[in-house]
Formats: structure tokens, C-alpha cells, sequence
């Protein structure tokens, strides 16, 4: 069921349901959440696409009306200053969903998940590098220790610090073996360079070489670098050390 509810009891707005039951057999890409009972979330792959809101409205004799307003970045991109897409008539919002709310293409999706993890995993560097540079200057505050030697080691004993010695020495290991893996619901979209089209596997097709280190990225909380394995940025996207076949 691609119609889902943030909380449990909301009764929708009659001409909000009747236009997700409509668009929802045409596009199970999408999931269609209702936020409110007046405001329909559109989401692929667990990004928001836009959302469709039920506003009332009244003609000239008093008689109450629902007008549904729809916003995307379709939508902002192409809309003049104050302008927005809104209508009262089924017909034509199923054909403004259409032209704004078009589903990503799996180059699309590859190229946004690439972007963000390459963002996010340098600032996670970035990050590392900044707190080992403190430990070292509490060590030498705290220590009467004149020259700190075999700094590599030390520092990889030291517990609280463990884990941005991993990052640091991850990001050469993922330079050279890395492969980009956005996950789509049982689709595995894998990017082995900017300019290559991404390779598209499944469960069953998935190569040896990224299998085992993928299920162990997978148990693991996000934002988080494992040794050897790979970088999980959140339940979709990961970067995953190939090994040879």
C-alpha cells in the first residue's frame, strides 16, 4: 500500500483521499502520506518530492468548496513570483501532478545519492581530522610526556578517539576500492564512476565482492565508517569497499 498515515486515526479530506486512490495505481514509485488530514506528503525513495494541500474555499453564494494546492520543486522552479498550481476540478489535478511531480530517473537518483554521500563523508574527514587534533592537544596538556611516539598507535588505543582514527585511515581505502550504492526498495543502484551509467542489481544479482560488506553496513547506526567495509550514510546510501572476486 503506497497510501500511508504520519499518525494513526487521521480521516483525510474527501477530495484529498479521492485524488491519492487516483494518481496512487499510476505512480508506485511513490508514497503518498498523509501528514494531516489536509495535507498530502509525495515522497521517493524517502526524499520529499512536494505535497498536495486541501484548502477550502467559498463562491459567490457561500457555498463551500475544496481547492487543492500543489507545491514541488517543479513547481518553484518554473513559477513566476507569487504564482502557485491550484484547482478545484479532479481532471485537472491529476494532470498538474503529472507534468510537476515526475518521478527520478535511476541516473538521477545515483547522481543526488553520490553527491550527498561525497558531502557528508567529508565533512564526517573533516570532522575526525578537528577532534584528533584536540585529543592531541589534551594529550600534551594532560601527559608529561615530552615526545608523543608511534602517534598512529597511541591514538588507535586511545577508546574515544578509536573510531576518527578509522575514519582518517578509511579515506584513501575509499578513493581506490570505494563504490557508490544507493538502495531503492530491493534495487541496488551502483556507481562505479562519475561519468560511468550506474549498474543496476538485485538481491540475487548483487556481486559477491559488495554483498558481505554491504549486510554488515547495513546493521551498523548512520553516519558511520567500518574498517574495510565501507561508510553508511543512512538506510539508502553507503559507500562500500569492492573486494576482488
Amino acid at each position: 500500500m503506497s497510501i500511508v498515515y504520519a499518525v494513526v486515526g487521521i480521516t483525510a479530506n474527501k477530495m484529498l483521499l479521492e485524488f491519492a486512490n487516483a494518481v496512487e495505481a499510476a505512480y508506485p514509485i511513490f508514497v503518498f502520506k498523509f501528514k494531516s488530514d489536509r495535507t498530502l506528503e509525495v515522497i521517493q525513495n524517502n526524499e520529499r518530492v512536494g505535497e498536495v494541500v486541501a484548502r477550502n474555499q467559498w463562491d459567490r453564494h457561500g457555498e463551500v468548496y475544496t481547492t487543492l494546492v500543489f507545491s514541488s520543486n517543479s513547481i518553484t522552479r518554473n513559477a513566476e513570483r507569487g504564482s502557485t498550481k491550484h484547482t478545484k476540478h479532479m481532471r485537472q489535478a491529476i494532470k498538474i501532478f503529472a507534468e510537476h511531480f515526475k518521478p527520478k530517473q535511476t541516473k538521477d537518483i545515483v547522481d543526488d545519492g553520490v553527491q550527498e554521500l561525497t558531502a557528508t563523508f567529508s565533512r564526517c574527514i573533516a570532522r575526525s581530522q578537528r577532534d584528533v587534533v584536540d585529543k592531541l592537544t589534551q594529550l600534551v596538556h594532560k601527559k608529561d610526556i615530552p615526545v608523543i611516539q608511534s602517534l598512529a598507535t597511541i591514538l588507535g588505543d586511545i577508546p574515544e578517539i578509536e573510531q576518527h582514527v578509522i575514519n582518517l585511515r578509511a579515506s584513501d581505502t575509499f578513493h581506490t576500492r570505494g563504490v557508490a550504492v544507493v538502495v531503492v526498495g530491493d534495487t541496488y543502484l551502483v556507481s562505479i564512476g562519475a561519468d560511468d551509467e550506474p549498474q543496476v542489481y538485485t538481491n540475487d544479482t548483487l556481486p559477491h565482492g559488495l554483498r558481505a560488506n554491504l549486510a554488515i553496513l547495513k546493521l551498523v547506526e548512520n553516519d558511520r565508517v567500518v574498517a574495510d567495509r565501507g561508510y553508511r550514510l543512512d538506510e539508502t546510501k553507503f559507500i562500500v569497499v569492492m573486494e576482488e572476486e
